[in-house]
């Protein structure tokens, strides 16, 4: 299975639906796809604004520290991420950064080790980001 979205001012991206702890409704945002935040085996999988790693985490995980872009050290949370249309949903890692270290109209960062778990690119369409399953 596949999906594609829009680049965001040319900038691939990604939109993740998170279950707000405690009450199960869903919320949606858009990340930047970003294979040069972490490496493969990096300790978290996104990077969030601290409003909502307060409202999507489950439970406290390790402080990550991060380096180049956003540099410092960090909380981190784990969240539970749903990609529908792929049948995806599981718990991963967030940081929680302050939200002005985070892209421009984007809510996150998808990190390396989070899309690196799909087949991404643009598939043939260079007006689009996608990830396929597996």
């Amino acid at each position: 299975m596949r999906i594609l979205w829009e680049l965001s001012r040319n900038r691939p991206v990604v939109e993740v639906q998170f279950m707000v702890a405690g009450n199960g409704q869903t919320v949606t945002r858009t990340l930047l796809a970003d294979t040069g935040a972490g490496a493969a085996n990096a300790p978290f999988h996104l990077v969030l604004a601290e409003e909502d790693c307060l409202l999507f985490g489950l439970c406290a995980a390790a402080p990550v520290q991060l380096s180049r872009a956003i540099s410092g050290a960090f909380p981190a949370v784990e969240v539970t991420a749903s990609i529908l249309a792929l049948s995806l949903t599981q718990h991963v890692i967030a940081v929680a950064v302050p939200s002005r270290h985070l892209p421009t109209n984007l809510h996150g960062i998808a990190a390396f080790r989070f899309l690196n778990s799909f087949h991404y690119g643009n598939f043939g369409d260079a007006t689009r980001f996608g990830l396929e399953t597996l």
